[in-house]
């Protein structure tokens, strides 16, 4: 049966996108016991064995204490989960820009449902001058979010803090607000690069119809987004004419554009949506870098969406640590179980197409 209408129109795998830049704000840490924290609601019932963060500018290192505290009054409670929710890390003067992995004691028993902190403190008898990493405000949240302890003071933000839970075996899973992001990578191709047409391989989970995309580039001359078919040769549809004179400021920033004409996606059926230059200039791709493979089961719809590139018209290459800033704009989901059919190679009761 319907799951979305003609006109209802869905982004995936975003929600919301915002015409805000990307990339990391420096939250300063330099007192004993100031802290920087992210609450959120755990998703998934479990063990977590370890946690990850990110670093900024480090002035002076300084051992940090890193916590899995209950919430109280919306605040982290300064009570551990349980005794082996926290592990110390020794960050040193040359830790800038870097993404740690932190071992929380033998590990910390969750279930779906609970909301939690995962707080990071200046050791009280280590303090250092450092940074720890927010993304910036294309991410706002009004939940899960930030809180900061200085001048014995909880202060509560709608960014985000970089941030990683790891579970027992190595494995990531998603959960709204924890976003564990290495680096961000934004990528300028021209006709002459050695790569010069990118963007994301992906499938959607049910039949539905594409009618566009919102995309986070910039592009000094005017360049091509192309959807191909799984047949990986074949043009779907194209919008012209992104970037250059059509733009209203000179930096990647989230854009959206539609099609001439609504298309079906099938299940399971791997597209690429790519960028491609016009001669004379370039087109600006952003995209998330992760630690790892495992990391990237944190990001929605992930593996079912990675990044894709090519050169010269040539052989495809994925690569699976990058995902690429780019949501689709899809309408008419079903969950192929209502009343009518299709001759399109779904199961019978295929809605709206």
């Amino acid at each position: 049966m319907p799951l979305a209408g003609q006109n209802d129109v869905i982004l995936l795998p975003f929600s919301v996108v915002s015409n805000q830049n990307v990339g990391f704000t420096g939250i300063l840490i330099d007192s004993a016991n100031e802290s920087v924290a992210q609450v959120f609601l755990i998703r998934s019932s479990g063990t977590i064995s370890k946690v990850g963060f990110r670093t900024v500018a480090v002035t002076t290192g300084a051992v940090l204490d890193v916590r899995l505290e209950t919430v109280a009054g919306g605040n982290p409670s300064g009570t551990l989960v349980q005794s082996s929710a926290n592990g110390l890390l020794t960050v040193t003067d040359t830790d800038d820009n870097t993404y740690f992995t932190v071992t929380l004691g033998s590990g910390v028993v969750v279930t779906a449902g609970t909301v939690m902190a995962l707080r990071i403190q200046m050791n009280a008898t280590s303090a250092g001058t450092l940074q720890l990493a927010k993304l910036d405000a294309a991410y706002d949240s009004n939940f899960s979010y930030s809180d900061n302890f200085q001048a014995n003071a909880w202060t509560r933000n709608v960014t985000v803090m970089v941030a990683a839970l790891e579970y027992t075996g190595g494995s990531y899973v998603l959960t709204d607000g924890i976003y564990p992001v290495q680096n961000y990578s934004t990528v300028a191709m021209t006709t002459a690069s050695a790569v010069d047409e990118r963007g994301v391989a992906f499938s959607v989970p049910y039949p539905c119809t594409l009618v566009g995309f919102a995309a986070h580039l910039d592009s000094d001359i005017t360049s091509s987004g192309l959807l191909y078919d799984a047949d990986t040769t074949t043009v779907l549809q194209r919008v012209l004419n992104i970037g250059s004179n059509n733009r209203s400021v000179v930096s990647p920033t989230w854009a959206r554009y539609t099609f001439a004409a609504a298309t079906t996606l099938l299940a399971a059926s791997t597209y690429r949506l790519t960028f491609v230059p016009d001669p004379g200039g370039n087109v600006v791709v952003s995209q998330i870098i992760g630690s790892s493979t495992a990391v990237m089961n944190a990001f929605p719809h992930y593996p079912a969406w990675i990044e894709t590139s090519r050169a010269n018209s040539g052989g495809w290459t994925e690569d699976a640590r990058s995902y690429p800033l780019i949501s689709l704009l899809l309408s008419q989901f079903d969950d192929g179980t209502g009343a009518s059919t299709t001759t399109l190679g779904q199961a019978a009761g295929v809605w709206g197409f």
